[in-house]
């Protein structure tokens, strides 16, 4: 017979919050760990890999365009968002998990993917440079909207900024 401290017997009322497993640490909620620090954004890893590039926000598929390697950042994904998985360097979605369709799509084409970010289409903006862990689930702000990397133009690589400003 099983002990009354083993933890199949214990009743729900007997388990706490810190008996309740997350993906992050102090201050995670529904398994996100609380924002790292300021200029990173968190989420959960859902397809490995990093990448850096410019950000896209998109809030349909219809019409969308994106350049080569750009940062794809959306609510969520349907099979209707996937023709942009062919350009896309990597995902940033605000909904879904590890079995949601732009992860199991990211992990298809190799992209590197991080959803469950709180309002990436309003905190992260067109033009802005990032870098997108999947394996640690953060989005890493290489720049502010304002500073004078960030010029919002599609296909600007980050050594073509550079090289125009000398």
């Amino acid at each position: 017979m099983r002990s009354k401290n083993h933890p199949h017997t214990r009743s729900l009322s007997d388990i706490s919050a810190a008996d309740t497993p997350t993906v992050g640490g102090k201050g995670a909620s529904l398994g996100v760990e609380a924002e790292p620090a300021e200029g990173v954004l968190a989420g959960v890893p859902v397809s490995a890999g990093t990448h850096e590039g410019r950000v896209r926000v998109m809030l349909h598929p219809a019409g969308a365009r994106l350049e080569a390697g750009e940062v794809l950042v959306c609510r969520g994904t349907d099979p209707a968002w996937t023709p942009l998985f062919l350009q896309a360097g990597a995902l940033v979605m605000e909904t879904g998990g590890a079995v949601s369709h732009g992860s199991s799509v990211a992990r298809e084409y190799g992209l590197p993917a991080v959803a469950g970010v709180a309002e990436a289409t309003t905190r992260l903006t067109d033009g802005q440079r990032v870098r997108v862990d999947g394996q640690s689930g953060q989005v890493v702000i290489l720049d502010a909207p304002e500073s004078p990397h960030a010029t919002g133009q599609p296909g600007d690589s980050f050594q073509t900024v550079i090289s125009d400003r000398f």
